[in-house]
């Protein structure tokens, strides 16, 4: 969650702090104290459901996991290892600029060797997306397109996450509860941890897998699969003495597709749970928390 813009602020953003060594929070980092989370009431290490695509029960492992949970961790997953390591080496060398050097990537270079990396980065995010709603669809019994045929033309967008050491990680933003809005979330994340997932009311540590990368449902999805693929509630908190990353790759239908519960998986037991809107109109706040 990024902090009310403060015209008066001699920094640019959280980098900026930590390269001038504040070791305080400022207060347009701070959480309101109603929302702070409390580290005892976090249940630590659960395992999240891993599904090894290449597997003969890769569709009935994904199939509990998005019902049970709306997250799995996902290994041999066919993006190639360099293409990983690339990304995080470009995503590491991009934080690691001043803000004055950042600015000179904002620009429409089509050479620009970060850009490059990135794009190849999305391509092959593209491919794997397009696997996973395959399986998903055959998982809820339909023809394999059948959830990209409601994506159309996708939507797609990376996000990089950079969370530096924080001096006092409780009241500090990181990153709030929240669903992902979209269809699919595909999340690279380090070692260091501090994603954490909401289940019956109760909030886990996700451990981390260096193999894996961590898949999750989205709103859009659920709507798609009225309410059969949960999209869970989510966030992430900062480490007092460690730096933590992770790129995100959001995999959603594209604007003007039309999201709705998907007729075969509706009858006379299971009426639609959703209205009809488009894609962009789907809101951003979390549907977990009411049926829309």
């Amino acid at each position: 969650m990024a902090p009310a813009y403060d015209p008066t602020s001699p920094f640019k953003g959280v980098k900026d702090l930590v390269d001038h060594n504040v070791l305080s929070l400022p207060s347009a980092y701070i959480k309101p104290f109603e929302k702070r989370h409390n580290p005892q009431e976090v249940f630590e290490g659960i395992d999240l459901p891993c599904v090894d695509l290449q597997s003969k029960t890769a569709m009935e492992d994904i199939k509990f996991a998005c019902e049970e949970w709306g997250f799995f961790e996902l290994v041999n997953h066919g993006v190639p290892e360099d293409v990983i390591e690339d990304m995080v080496k470009n995503t590491h060398t991009f934080f690691n600029l001043s803000t004055t050097e950042k600015m000179k990537y904002f620009s429409e270079d089509v050479f620009n060797p970060m850009r490059e990396v990135t794009k190849n980065y999305v391509k092959h995010m593209q491919i794997l997306g397009k696997k996973l709603l395959m399986v998903m669809s055959k998982a809820l019994g339909l023809h394999e397109n059948k959830l990209q045929e409601t994506y159309s033309n996708e939507e797609m967008i990376v996000q990089l996450n950079y969370y530096p050491p924080c001096p006092d990680p409780e009241p500090a933003l990181g990153l709030n509860p929240h669903s992902d809005s979209g269809g699919i979330t595909i999340l690279w994340q380090d070692q260091v941890g501090g994603l954490q997932i909401q289940k019956e009311g109760k909030w886990y540590n996700v451990k981390c897998n260096s193999n894996a990368l961590i898949v999750n449902v989205g709103d859009q999805v659920e709507i798609m699969t009225n309410g059969i693929f949960k999209s869970v509630i989510h966030r992430a908190i900062v480490n007092r003495n460690l730096y933590r990353m992770s790129m995100a790759f959001f995999f959603n239908p594209c604007a003007q597709a039309t999201i709705a519960p998907i007729q075969e998986l509706l009858d006379n037991q299971n009426p639609a749970q959703y209205k009809a809107r488009l894609s962009k109109e789907t809101s951003i706040i979390s549907i977990s928390k009411g049926k829309m």
